[in-house]
């Protein structure tokens, strides 16, 4: 309900405007009775709609159950569908009324609307990256691969989320590292239909076999989120553990640690730390890598100015990326497989989700 009285809503004040543009003069609503704005009134539509559409956004959420994400998403229909539609409305009358530059402005603007929403909803959410980075330590001797997967943050098991696995194990790792938000359902048959096609998938293409496997939950998994690695040769970690593998010694964190946890002491080795939030590296974490993911990169970066929301108290720099935090040490958060779900709307711009690949190397 709250979706269509948002379309309703956002309807109305498309008539609204366009009832402006007529003059009155005329025998009829025709084509000489068309008032085409200006090219500054163009500039100001393209400003003052989208605030609109958030106000109104806000407000309904605001009425309803909904929350931030159904706010943005009600928001990107403001953007995407009606905000184009309006300007090409007003583009076909500034043209017939001769206002040929006016017009094509506002065609324009309809057009790179279209395109970005194209980009957002339907390429960028399935162009997935594999992203390298390399760091020297001493503490190895010989080079390590570690590959990181988070957010697979799926509502619907198939074909990309069986490429981006394939990827990964293609990679050759010697470390596979998951840092959890696997099935992103409400609890309900659904979810456990999804859970199994992942475990499914995860068996069928032997995840972890012959390498050192890890995984944490997300903010996005339940209790039954363990489920999606039996029968393969992940280790699942609800709570705060210690594994060994070779040269690397892998701390796990559950996600309310990730979250909170100020401080850590290092262990023999090359220590990584593994936790869905990324704030854990806010406190004096002893580890040479520190590894997250949650924060999706933003999901979309603004030219010139980055990720608006990346929800986490990190600098908004480090939402991506590998960054020296402090000497000897390395956060890596990954932009993630997947997208945020059920309430958000399923897009990404400028921000391609990635699968990452580490090499640590002898130093």
């Amino acid at each position: 309900m709250t979706e269509v009285t948002f379309h309703l809503a956002a309807l109305l004040l498309t008539g609204a405007v366009l009832a402006v543009q007529r003059t009155g003069r005329g025998a009829s609503a025709g084509d000489k009775a068309f008032r085409p704005l200006s090219l500054r009134g163009v500039a100001l539509t393209l400003v003052l709609l989208p605030i609109a559409y958030g106000i109104l956004a806000l407000v309904l959420c605001q009425l309803s159950s909904w929350r931030l994400f159904g706010a943005v998403k009600l928001m990107s229909w403001g953007l995407f569908l009606h905000l184009p539609l309006l300007l090409v409305l007003l583009g076909r009358g500034a043209w017939r009324a001769g206002a040929r530059r006016v017009a094509a402005l506002e065609l324009a603007g309809a057009l790179a609307l279209v395109a970005v929403a194209v980009d957002a909803f339907w390429i960028e959410p399935h162009w997935l990256e594999i992203t390298h980075h390399e760091l020297r330590s001493s503490e190895v001797d010989t080079p390590v691969r570690i590959v990181l997967i988070a957010d697979l943050q799926t509502d619907a098991v198939g074909e990309y989320e069986e490429r981006a696995l394939r990827a990964a194990m293609e990679a050759e790792p010697d470390l596979l590292l998951f840092a959890g938000d696997y099935i992103h359902l409400r609890a309900g048959p659904e979810r456990v239909a999804q859970i199994a096609r992942l475990r499914q998938l995860m068996q069928d293409l032997d995840v972890g076999g012959a390498v050192g496997a890890v995984a944490v939950a997300g903010n996005c998994d339940g209790l039954d989120w363990t489920r999606v690695f039996e029968g393969t040769r992940v280790r699942a970690l609800a709570r705060r553990g210690q594994v060994t593998l070779g040269q690397v010694t892998v701390t796990t964190l559950s996600p309310d640690e990730s979250d909170h946890l100020r401080e850590l002491d290092d262990v023999p080795g090359f220590h990584v730390v593994l936790g869905h939030y990324p704030d854990f590296a806010l406190g004096d974490i002893d580890a040479d890598l520190l590894l997250a993911g949650h924060c999706h990169g933003g999901q979309v970066r603004l030219p010139l100015f980055g990720p608006p929301l990346i929800l986490s108290e990190i600098p908004r720099r480090w939402s991506s990326g590998l960054h020296e935090i402090a000497p000897g040490r390395f956060l890596c958060v990954s932009r993630g497989v997947g997208l945020e779900r059920v309430d958000a709307p399923p897009l990404r711009f400028l921000c391609r989700p990635e699968l990452v690949v580490i090499d640590v190397l002898p130093d």
